[in-house]
């Protein structure tokens, strides 16, 4: 199947997401009815999604131990938080228009083809990935100094973005740079 790397991290992290996301949506195919709004998710903490729904519980079940590589290995809060919130987009738009939305800000080495296998994963990492610890802004300030939350930050770093105004008093820098050692 035609997909986008969900974790952006490659290797058996992204595997177990595709492998979640297919059986998921192979379960939504079976229970259309399913309304996802019966999941909760806490503000500002990822990883976390509950439900005391029996429908949702099932489908939780099937995510983490449908696949006898997915029991054996186990799944983070943060794989099922992410599949979750996927598999509700493709519920609601269709599996074609959550490929083109996310084409619209994706880029292209974040598609690929799966197939279950292994070797349908990428390797590794499919963004090259910017420590923050490595940026500070125009004016040397820190990341923290900025009007951005982490997971805007990661967000806006991810496609490149590394523009943010400083909240520090009398300072006009927008973005980021790499910290010179």
């Amino acid at each position: 199947m035609r997909t986008v790397s969900i974790s952006g991290f490659g290797g058996s992290y992204e595997w177990g997401c595709q492998r979640m996301l297919q059986l998921g949506i192979d379960w939504l195919k079976r229970n259309p009815e399913f309304d996802f709004s019966v999941y909760k998710s806490f503000r500002d903490i990822y990883g976390i999604v509950t439900t005391e729904d029996g429908k949702a519980k099932e489908l939780d079940e099937l995510l983490v131990s449908g696949d006898p590589k997915l029991k054996a290995n186990g799944v983070t809060g943060a794989m099922h938080q992410a599949v979750i919130s996927h598999l509700a987009y493709i519920h609601k738009h269709g599996y074609e228009n959550w490929l083109s939305a996310a084409a619209k800000h994706r880029p292209a080495q974040d598609f690929f083809e799966f197939d279950g296998s292994d070797q349908s994963c990428p390797s590794d990492s499919v963004r090259p990935v910017r420590p923050l610890t490595e940026l500070v802004c125009q004016c040397g300030h820190g990341f923290l100094d900025h009007a951005l939350s982490m997971d805007e930050a990661a967000s806006k770093f991810a496609k490149g973005d590394l523009t943010a105004p400083c909240k520090s008093e009398n300072c006009a820098c927008t973005g980021y740079r790499q910290r010179v050692q």
